[in-house]
């Protein structure tokens, strides 16, 4: 990033200047990354820069990036971090172990919302679960299917309610 102007001096003398701010060691700063737990790799705006986590990253130009951390067993996430001229950045994310439960939202599944208004365990471990404004979520452990207004008879995506009839193992949605 460079730029060049013009300074008009005593008795009408011009003088072009030239800065480039590249020259400067001063614009550069330092982007620190830590995770929980360490030895993640890291992303810098989606491509892999074979370092893990902690490491100091120096010379960075101020501007906005998206850090990503993997870890194997673990759900990978990310960050935007904010790089300033004569500051020093951090990102820090704790990553979610994977081994021992796995939760589901919007934000890191297809899932298609945060909210849970119902949920119901039917029989072959069939799995109901009411997606608050979004309809009806059907999972088996394999498949997940959403059935609302659009692709169902659900005469509304506002699912409060969900049981089975034990005669007939049909399922009511209020």
């Amino acid at each position: 990033m460079d730029t060049s102007f013009a300074i008009t001096l005593a008795n009408d003398i011009e003088k072009q200047v030239y800065v480039n701010y590249y020259e400067d060691a001063r614009n550069f700063r330092i982007l620190t990354c830590l995770s929980n737990p360490q030895g993640s790799d890291i992303y810098i705006n989606d491509s892999l820069t074979r370092q893990k986590t902690p490491h100091i990253f120096t010379n960075m130009w101020p501007d906005i990036y998206r850090i990503k951390y993997t870890y194997p067993e673990h759900r990978s996430n990310s960050c935007l971090t904010t790089v300033h001229a004569q500051d020093t950045s951090l990102a820090f994310i704790e990553l979610q172990d994977t081994t021992y439960a796995v939760d589901y939202s919007d934000h890191n599944s297809d899932y298609p919302t945060a909210f849970t208004s119902a949920i119901m365990i039917g029989r072959n471990d069939k799995k109901w679960i009411g997606a608050r404004g979004k309809g009806l979520v059907y999972f088996n452990d394999e498949n997940r299917i959403v059935y609302d207004m659009g692709n169902s008879p659900l005469p509304s995506n506002n699912v409060n309610c969900i049981t089975e009839d034990k005669k007939t193992e049909y399922g009511w949605v209020l």
